[in-house]
């Protein structure tokens, strides 16, 4: 290559030219490979290149060169030939270079295995015509500006002669090499390079990143990598999060390998992170690991990640599972589908809307909503399905594509309360209503923030174990950080159980009646921000978010409850109790509660709830406390024969002088449970604090949380209850004013009462 020398050192000697012939497959095979890694590559109508320009090494496009350049280099380079290594404006990051297994260490040692002399450019003479040719193009030609000014067209004249004889369209440095001119361009200038390589004296063009990391960035990397191959799983897990801002080929070696491992966990994180980097080579290994069904959460994970990608491959994986006549297939496939609308499925998807399983032909319709330009014609019928998951979906698809149809429609038949509503709402503009839940404001924001202060001063003690707490706290009383996740988390912070108590109130605020799809679709925003960045979560158990995810995906809410006999349902029911009217109270929980929980334990703990905290509001004092259980016991009926020998239990515990050792007991009928968690653990605690302590909110917030158990969620139920009783005028108003984020709480809970 003439005057290679001259333009790396500045000198005329040792002039070196190339009599090799170069082999255009591998313009072919470069080109193949860029495309596939996400960039843009195109040979030139130049016959005999000389000389290859590599990018700036760098994480950005080090896996671009790193799984080719050494067989490229061992076939078509021959020893004693030159390299010349482009680097942005001469920097290259030399400190990769004594990094095992690196790219840039591996193509170091295979040059110099082949005695193959490599420059690095950091040549003052590129410097200052890419200088040049930066400005050129920020000179924007305008007569208007010029004319007249015979400066300012003289200068605009030599820019434009400079750039003639120099340059071609472009926006990096261009060099001539034998008369031929080379150019490295930015990945910010894709679009212009077809228009570049057209051009025949342009030999080759290989887009070059725009960012190199740190020395910092380095340093991590290297202490990173060292924590996730001899560190224990939770050092793994999170160098993951870490080695993913490097995106090189060690970076990938090790995502690969540990989305393939037998630790759900792990594959969960690295699945997430292969997603967020978008490699195509990550395809074929995610793939393979869908049909993984040891652990549900690692595979979610997984498609989640291939949900992120547009291929082929993935669009046959979506439409072998609609072709599946079992619900987890078809969930697997909207969540496939879920950032790309496949078109080849259209058809799959109507054939859907024909199948038996109710679940199914929902789903089918939410799907297909996603699309446009439908025809409408066959699923007019659906409107009349036995099921009503099936009609609200098909409501809800023509809302959006065709109000007329709704209009012209008789829905004489329909007995659904949700879908009527929701009619009623979109075809009369119905202004909002009011239920006439708990009529006394002060006790109805009494209650709200009765469940979340318990749930945020139970929080930092959750299931931390009685001695453990005496030993660092004594009793906790107040706010104090939480630690989750090995996160750390404000004194006063919320969790699962306050921000779904707040999410149910946002609905009811904004929609002026129970919407189970509303609630639904917020729900579902936190199951994809949790799938977006796993430290979202907050407190939610692994159920609870797999509905959401479920949700979020386009799942009808009536098939999202699992068969969980936690108490999720009942820790976020307190908006409900306000809101809803007596008469309407039993069936609206029982919906809300089906959005995560269709267990009869979980239902019957949400309605004990529920009814304790709107009858809380009415209570004289020193009211009759085992008629008080009674009551709750009649409106539960039968539908837990176990939570109702539970609270019948109760009313022999009521005289006990020692109310911190039988929060320690509970569930007292089923001494094999574990002890302060799920519904007959937690809702028996949480009315027993409340009946201990009934005329004071911090003593029974006091008793609530300070045990073995699930504090947060205990804490959250009887605050409520006894918010609803006491009033919010009667709970101390550091409790209130602590919690963090107060001020946006505040609006939430104003907005609502107003």
């Amino acid at each position: 290559m003439e005057n290679l020398e001259k333009l790396v050192n500045g000198k005329t000697n040792n002039e070196y030219t190339s009599n090799k012939e170069w082999n255009m497959d591998f313009l072919d095979s470069l080109k193949d490979i860029s495309n596939k890694n996400g960039y843009f590559l195109q040979s030139s109508n130049s016959d005999n290149p000389e000389v290859i320009l590599i990018g700036d090494y760098h994480p950005y496009n080090l896996m671009w060169f790193s799984n080719n350049i050494e067989s490229i280099l061992s076939s078509l380079i021959n020893e004693g030939d030159k390299i010349l290594m482009e680097g942005t404006e001469g920097e290259v990051i030399y400190n990769l270079f004594n990094l095992p297994e690196s790219p840039i260490y591996n193509i170091c040692r295979e040059l110099k295995s082949k005695k193959i002399k490599s420059y690095f450019n950091d040549s003052l003479e590129l410097r200052d015509k890419q200088s040049i040719a930066r400005e050129i193009l920020q000179k924007t030609y305008d007569e208007k500006n010029i004319e007249g000014n015979k400066e300012a067209m003289q200068r605009n004249q030599e820019l434009m002669n400079l750039r003639n004889n120099y340059f071609v369209e472009g926006p990096f440095g261009i060099d001539i090499l034998e008369g031929r001119k080379y150019q490295v361009v930015g990945m910010s200038h894709i679009e212009g390079i077809t228009k570049i390589l057209d051009k025949k004296e342009i030999s080759y063009a290989i887009i070059t990143p725009l960012k190199i990391p740190s020395d910092e960035e380095i340093q991590n990397y290297i202490q990173y990598l060292n924590k996730f191959e001899n560190g224990n799983m939770s050092d793994k897990i999170g160098a993951i999060k870490e080695l993913e801002k490097v995106p090189i080929r060690k970076t990938f070696n090790i995502l690969h390998q540990a989305v393939s491992d037998k630790s759900g966990n792990l594959r969960k994180h690295a699945g997430q992170s292969l997603g967020r980097l978008q490699n195509l080579d990550s395809i074929d290994i995610l793939i393979s690991q869908l049909n993984n069904r040891s652990d549900e959460v690692a595979q979610w994970s997984v498609a989640r990640a291939l949900s992120h990608f547009n291929d082929s491959k993935i669009e046959d994986k979506i439409n072998e599972y609609l072709s599946s006549n079992k619900g987890d297939k078809w969930i697997l496939a909207a969540l496939l589908m879920y950032d790309n609308q496949y078109n080849s499925s259209i058809e799959k998807l109507y054939e859907g809307t024909n199948m038996e399983n109710p679940f199914i032909r929902s789903l089918s319709i939410n799907l297909l909503s996603k699309y446009e330009n439908l025809d409408l014609e066959p699923l007019i019928r659906l409107l009349n399905d036995d099921d009503a998951a099936v009609r609200e979906e098909t409501v809800h698809l023509f809302k959006k594509f065709n109000l007329e149809i709704l209009k012209n429609y008789d829905f004489s038949a329909e007995t659904d309360e949700h879908i009527l509503s929701y009619l009623t709402e979109i075809l009369n503009s119905q202004t909002k209503n009011s239920n006439n839940g708990i009529l006394d404001i002060d006790k109805a924001v009494g209650s709200i923030y009765g469940a979340l202060i318990g749930d945020a001063l139970g929080a930092p003690i959750e299931c931390m174990g009685i001695d453990k707490i005496k030993e660092n706290f004594g009793i906790l009383d107040s706010y104090t950080v939480q630690k989750r996740r090995e996160a750390t988390r404000p004194a006063g912070s919320i969790t699962d159980d306050g921000e779904l108590t707040l999410k149910i109130l946002e609905s009811l605020t904004e929609k002026g009646r129970l919407d189970p799809r509303d609630i639904s679709l917020k729900f579902g925003e936190i199951g994809k921000e949790i799938d977006e960045n796993f430290n979202r979560n907050i407190g939610y158990g692994s159920s609870a978010v797999m509905a959401f995810r479920k949700l979020y995906v386009g799942v009808n809410w009536r098939f999202t409850g699992n068969d969980s006999e936690g108490c999720g349902a009942a820790m976020r029911v307190a908006p409900l109790s306000i809101f809803s009217n007596p008469y309407k109270l039993k069936a609206d929980i029982y919906s809300q509660s089906l959005i995560t929980h269709d267990n009869n334990h979980a239902i019957a703990g949400a309605l004990a709830i529920g009814y304790s905290i709107q009858r809380a509001a009415t209570l004289e004092k020193n009211f009759d406390k085992k008629l008080f259980l009674n009551e709750i016991l009649d409106y539960i009926g039968d539908i837990s024969k176990d939570l109702s020998n539970e609270l019948s239990y109760l009313k022999y515990q009521l005289d006990e002088t020692n109310p911190n050792q039988i929060m320690e007991e509970f569930p007292f009928t089923k001494p094999n449970l574990k002890k302060g968690v799920g519904v007959l653990g937690t809702v028996p605690s949480a009315i027993y604090s409340f009946l201990v302590n009934p005329d004071n909110f911090k003593d029974t917030i006091i008793t609530s949380i300070n045990h073995s158990g699930d504090s947060d969620s205990i804490g959250a139920m009887a605050g409520a209850i006894s918010g609803a009783y006491n009033g919010v005028n009667n709970i101390p108003f550091e409790y209130i004013t602590g919690l963090y984020n107060y001020n946006e709480i505040s609006k939430s809970v104003n907005k609502f009462i107003k």
